[in-house]
This record gives C-alpha cells, sequence and structure tokens, in this order.
C-alpha cells in the first residue's frame, strides 16, 4: 500500500503544479514546456494506474501511459534544455528525434498484440503493488539507446551554453543540470539499487517544481516581451534591464550597439563594465529616493547618452529595473552649437554697444 501511496501522491502532486504552471505561466514560455506540464500528470497517472492492476490488460493499458511520458518527455526536456541554453537545433535534427521518438511509442502501443516490443508480459505482486514482468522484444532496444542519445545531447548543450553562451543564465543551467541528473538517477542508477519501487515518478515531480522556478525567472530574460509590457518601443532606443540586486537580465540589440560593452556582460552576474556598473548604481540610487522618471545625461566614449530609468514589470509585478538609452550627442551638440552662438551673438552686440557709447561720447 505504501508503494501504491507513493504513486498516487505524485501523481497529485503533478496535477498540482501543472496547474501552476497553466494558471500563470504559460503565456510567457516555449510550448515546449506546456506540452511537458500535459505529459507529466499522465505520466504519473501510469504508474499509478498500473500498480493498482487486477489483471494483464488493465497493466498493459497503464504502461502505455508510461511509455508517452517516458518517451515525449526525454524529448521535449532536450529541446527545453536547447531552447534555454539559446542554442539552435537544426531542423532536419529535430525532425529525426521526433520520428525516432513516434516510432519508439508506437513500437510500444503493440504490447499485448504481438511480440515485438514485449515478447512476453505478466503482472505480479511486490510490495502491496502490481508490477508488470516482461521479457522485451526486438523493438525495445531502440528506447534506452534514445533516451541515452538525449541525455548526452542535453548534457552537450549545457556545457556549451555554460562556457560559451553569455546570454544564457548560469542559475538556469545549473537547475536545469540537476533535472538531467535526477532523470539519469532514476532511468538508470536507481533501478539498479533496488526494485522495490520506480523513481521517475518523483523525478517527474522534483524537475516540474524545478522548471516552475526557471520559469518563474524566465521572461525577465526575454528583453523583448518585459519592454513591450513596460514602454511602448521606441526603435531608437535600447533598454537594460536589471533586477533588484542589480544583476544583469539582459538588454537589446540597440543598446548593444549604444553600449558595445554589453555584448561581454554576463546574464545573472554583477554588471561588470565599471563605468556601466557604477552608472546604473548611481540611476537607480537617484530613482529609489522618489519614484520618478527623470532624464539623465551620460557621458562615455565621447558620446553623450540620454537616460531614462523605470520599474520593470512582469505582468503587475516589478521585477527589477528597466533602462532607456538613446544616443543623444547630435541634439547636445547642436544645443551647445545654439548656445555658444547665442553667446558670440552677445558678445558681438555688448561690443557694439560699447563702441557706439563711445562714438556719441566723442561726437559730444
Amino acid at each position: 500500500m505504501m508503494v501504491t501511496g507513493f504513486y498516487f501522491t505524485t501523481f497529485i502532486l503533478m496535477l498540482i503544479s501543472s496547474t501552476v504552471f497553466f494558471w500563470k505561466w504559460h503565456k510567457h514560455v516555449d510550448f515546449y514546456f506546456s506540452l511537458m506540464y500535459c505529459l507529466f500528470p499522465i505520466a504519473a497517472l501510469g504508474y499509478f494506474m498500473l500498480s493498482i492492476s487486477k489483471d494483464v490488460g488493465n497493466a498493459i493499458f497503464a504502461q502505455k501511459f508510461i511509455y508517452l511520458g517516458g518517451s515525449f518527455l526525454s524529448l521535449l526536456g532536450m529541446h527545453a534544455i536547447f531552447h534555454l541554453a539559446q542554442l539552435r537545433i537544426p531542423r532536419w535534427v529535430t525532425f529525426i528525434s521526433l520520428a525516432l521518438t513516434f516510432f519508439v511509442f508506437l513500437s510500444a502501443l503493440t504490447i499485448g498484440f504481438n511480440g515485438l516490443y514485449y515478447k512476453s508480459q505478466k503482472i505480479v505482486t511486490k510490495y502491496g503493488a502490481t508490477v508488470l514482468e516482461k521479457e522485451y522484444g526486438p523493438l525495445h532496444s531502440f528506447f534506452y539507446p534514445m533516451i541515452i542519445l538525449y541525455f548526452s545531447l542535453s548534457l552537450a548543450a549545457l556545457i556549451y551554453a555554460f562556457k560559451k553562451k553569455n546570454e544564457a543564465s548560469r542559475k538556469n543551467l545549473l537547475l536545469l543540470f540537476i533535472t538531467l541528473a535526477c532523470s539519469v538517477f532514476s532511468f538508470f542508477i536507481a533501478r539498479m539499487i533496488t526494485d522495490a519501487i520506480e523513481w521517475i515518478p518523483a523525478t517527474y515531480f522534483t524537475n516540474s517544481v524545478i522548471y516552475l522556478f526557471i520559469i518563474d525567472r524566465l521572461s525577465l530574460y526575454n528583453i523583448g516581451d518585459t519592454i513591450a509590457e513596460t514602454i511602448i518601443r521606441d526603435g531608437n532606443s535600447g533598454f537594460i534591464s536589471v533586477d533588484f540586486k542589480g544583476n544583469y537580465l539582459g538588454s537589446t540589440p540597440q543598446a548593444k550597439k549604444l553600449l558595445p560593452a554589453l555584448r561581454d556582460e554576463r546574464v545573472d552576474l554583477e554588471l561588470k563594465d565599471p563605468v556601466i556598473r557604477e552608472n546604473v548604481n548611481s540611476w537607480i540610487e537617484d530613482f529609489k529616493k522618489d519614484e520618478v522618471t527623470h532624464d539623465i545625461f551620460m557621458d562615455y566614449n565621447s558620446m553623450i547618452y540620454r537616460v531614462q530609468i523605470k520599474y520593470l514589470y512582469d505582468g503587475k509585478r516589478r521585477r527589477g529595473y528597466q533602462i532607456r538609452i538613446e544616443d543623444d550627442t547630435g541634439h547636445r551638440q547642436y544645443l551647445k552649437t545654439l548656445e555658444d552662438y547665442n553667446k558670440n551673438i552677445k558678445e558681438e552686440l555688448a561690443v557694439k554697444t560699447k563702441m557706439i557709447g563711445e562714438l556719441r561720447n566723442n561726437a559730444e
């Protein structure tokens, strides 16, 4: 009963985490996550249904739910990792991986009809729960290599992104590595330790919670979306986002064009360019005094920039600060030229006035 209770609990927890996801964050993330949160509770339900099955037919039906999760969640997890690591998967790789996954899952659907995936199967009771004992057929030989392939590609993507991708959040990459490690443990290592229970449902729940933490910050890294919610786009302006701790969240291409040093900044870390960091911290401190947006001017690399700072919003939540920056060099030079011109006019007028005064005095 304890094993059955474990599977039932993980199923309920998966329903809760999926409900939270679709209630709060589904509009901000890639569709891979939406599909994953549909499959998480379905796969967890499969383990619970298997544990309470009374005959082979029901056990096979539940096992197919399990394979639905086992096949597609591995694929979707890999794509989610590549997406968060800001790495592009070639379309032909996507097509082949999708075809392979469908082939494996459709092969699993033949269980009970022929011996291609399972040569034989029967139910036994272990630790108070029903278990499907089976002899694998030839088509099952594709399942574990497919899982290993997806795990390997995911790990390679995480390592590459951690070394090369500045715009990929290091916190998110570390969390994704944890999800990958949990999956490897439950799929391979835990089964060698004990056959009393399947730890995969617990891994699904753990990963779903970690993904919720990632998704909670995911919209902050999508600078286009957060800016659209905070201010109307201006093609001549660049935008920089930082969180309340002063950590860099990202910037638009225009901001990187205006301040090339931003290209070397890393997401989730403090700004490392000393001039930009000192200015940003100063602007934030001034803004915090009255929370009123003022025009600020910054001299940087012989250029003059006009800066405005506001709160960064994720929906209705304040998540940090948004800094709008635009090149104001031409306008400031024009004003200086106009000021110099007026100054020259006044000086010339003063000289002429003095000359007229002297001529009058001489005439008298």
